[in-house]
């Protein structure tokens, strides 16, 4: 597990590397900005694989399940034509549900707060309108990125995996704690998690041109 530990650290290393060379080396478009956002996501999600690489099976499935998310949508949005736009839509359509959401636990004493959010939300329905961003429609989850680009397979095997673990489900509640924080469970997760994450590397270093001596491990 040391070795692990190292390798994860080495790979968060990485991860850094590259969101920080993306920064600093690409134009600053949205093509950039979104690859730049995908990369540098995955290093909370690397930090806290590495201090719990001997924790809760259900931390690291919550890890590796999220890095399988980003990697996906990396292959998605460089891949499908509609990838870029489609990002951009959702990443409105979640802004305006969250307020959404704020909203309906306003309060009589919280007015005034409410006011603020009410004029942010139209401002995000107004700015979505103006560009052309479509602020309805279908949120695609991480099933749907899966079939857009041909790994349909992939994820039925191991996304059940990750969300019976993720989730309080009937596996994790009531399987022997023995069985759930098994050995061959933990080596699955680890090994997936970072085969992703160099995954998604590859895909957004391709992508961005990142040179391959910033991306090996030292």
């Amino acid at each position: 597990m040391a070795d692990v530990r190292r390798r994860l650290d080495e790979l968060r290393d990485v991860t850094r590397r590259a969101a920080e060379w993306i920064q600093g080396n690409c134009a600053r478009d949205e093509r950039n900005l979104f690859l730049h956002n995908l990369v540098a996501a995955a290093l909370p999600y690397l930090d806290v694989a590495a201090r719990e690489s001997e924790g809760p099976t259900q931390v690291l499935a919550f890890c590796t399940r999220s890095i399988f998310e980003l990697e996906l949508r990396a292959h998605h949005l460089l891949h499908v034509p509609d990838g870029l736009e489609g990002w951009k839509a959702e990443f409105l359509r979640d802004s305006i549900e969250i307020l959404e959401g704020l909203l309906t636990l306003r309060q009589p004493e919280s007015e005034s707060h409410a006011k603020v959010l009410e004029v942010e939300l139209q401002r995000l329905r107004t700015l979505g309108t103006a560009h052309g961003v479509k602020s309805d429609g279908k949120l695609l989850g991480a099933g749907d990125l899966a079939r857009a680009v041909g790994r349909r397979d992939e994820y039925v095997g191991m996304f059940k995996l990750y969300s019976k673990l993720v989730h309080p489900t009937a596996y994790s509640v009531n399987k022997p704690a023995t069985d759930v924080q098994g050995g061959d469970v933990r080596n699955v997760l680890l090994v997936q998690l970072q085969l992703y994450a160099w995954s998604l590397l590859g895909r957004v270093g391709a992508a961005a041109g990142i040179p391959d001596e910033l991306m090996a491990q030292k």
